[in-house]
């Protein structure tokens, strides 16, 4: 901690333990959200290659049916989270009515405000969370086991199926920004007690 103090130059008074201390609470409240939006950034330029080369229906196949683990990944997420965390869950679809868009999940908030609000900040984030673990996983078994050549190649399949969907929506992101508040200052509180005990030793 005493290296990310001095590397910002932020001083080892309360003032400058508190700049830290809340720059680095952003830094770890957001990371989620820019790797969901990065990984939602590949999974667009594949997309518009994908149109491009081969088609709309093609493109569509690929995301909804094709990369069908990926999908089904990014529901569940949602849905264990949800249970996980005392929500209920009112509809689990992997594919909506009309064929041509992806799965959702929706739920009501239970609990008090606090609760309500760690049910959506958690909800909202769990595909990325499950997609980072999950894609580790998967590349640590590609890159570090020996397997037959099918074996790798279905692994890279559930690779690529699972960044393909460790993204937020749009309403993963409202759902995330209307609860995440309720982490600041126990998040903040955190690195300013690391940052006055690394000071203090």
């Amino acid at each position: 901690m005493l290296e990310i103090i001095n590397f910002f130059n932020f001083g080892t008074d309360p003032k400058g333990l508190a700049e830290v201390s809340a720059v680095l609470t952003v830094v770890v409240l957001l990371f989620v959200v820019v790797v969901g939006l990065l990984l939602d950034l590949i999974a667009n330029v594949e997309l518009r290659v994908l149109r491009r080369f081969f088609g709309d229906r093609v493109a569509v196949n690929f995301f909804n049916y094709w990369t069908f683990p990926g999908l089904l990944m990014h529901e569940l997420a949602h849905a264990l989270v949800a249970i996980f965390t005392g929500a209920r869950v009112l509809e689990f679809h992997l594919f909506d009515k009309d064929g041509d868009s992806l799965g959702h999940v929706t739920y009501q908030n239970r609990g008090l405000i606090i609760m309500r609000a760690v049910q959506d900040t958690f909800i909202a984030c769990a595909p990325v969370v499950a997609g980072i673990v999950l894609g580790v996983v998967v590349l640590w078994h590609i890159f570090c086991e020996n397997h037959a050549v099918w074996v790798d190649v279905l692994l890279w399949y559930l690779f690529v199926s699972i960044v393909n969907h460790a993204s937020m929506s749009r309403q993963d992101l409202k759902n995330y920004f209307g609860g995440v508040w309720i982490f600041v200052l126990p998040v903040f509180g955190v690195f300013y007690l690391f940052a006055q005990r690394s000071v203090n030793f």
